[in-house]
């Protein structure tokens, strides 16, 4: 029986030939800078029923994928996990994504963004573009959204703004703008 590939932490940064990759079921975490500045790095994709659990910091940043589809069971997306990926259009969330990190589609040129019910926390400028493509965030469950600028608060899920996130294409506008990257974003 032989040992099974559970995660890749840099394994192939700066690798500007890699034009493709699978990524087995068994993997549960993509760590830190995995892929980053890949920048053929065009398609991933993942095993049936990807045991998939984290997507590290940088770990997609600066790559050429045009689309992306979030495997089920990832729950976290760190910081600048797809930064720069200025081909980016199309991204699916799976449904148990719960934390997005900073910064982790900044400056990705996505048009339509649906966030799942289970995700709590958006770090600041998480979604903002300066490609200003993005026309529409829908928020799956809508209520008890609220924003802060202290990270103390985000961490505890207190004391902060609520805000109304439950009209899509006001949220596009609010989550790309350069007033709002200061933001934490978190449900309660």
């Amino acid at each position: 029986m032989g040992v099974q590939l559970r995660s890749l932490t840099g394994a192939f940064a700066d690798c500007s030939n890699l034009k493709s990759i699978d990524i087995p079921a068994a993997v549960t975490s993509i760590g830190n800078r995995a892929f980053y500045s890949c920048s053929s790095l065009g398609s991933v994709t993942f095993g049936e029923n990807s045991q998939l659990k984290t997507i590290g910091e940088a770990a997609f940043r600066s790559t050429n994928l045009k689309m992306f589809i979030v495997p089920d069971m990832v729950t976290y997306i760190g910081k600048q996990a797809f930064y720069n990926c200025n081909s980016l259009t199309s991204l699916t969330l799976g449904d148990s994504v719960e934390y997005i990190g900073d910064e982790a589609f900044m400056n990705c040129p996505l048009e339509t963004l649906i966030i799942p019910a289970s995700v709590t926390q958006i770090g600041k400028g998480a979604l903002e573009v300066s490609y200003m493509t993005l026309t529409s965030i829908e928020f799956v469950d809508s209520t008890g959204w609220y924003k802060t600028k202290n990270v103390s608060d985000w961490n505890a899920k207190t004391g902060g703004t609520e805000v109304d996130v439950t009209d899509a294409a006001a949220n596009a506008e609010t989550f790309v703008s350069f007033t709002n990257r200061t933001y934490y974003y978190y449900k309660a």
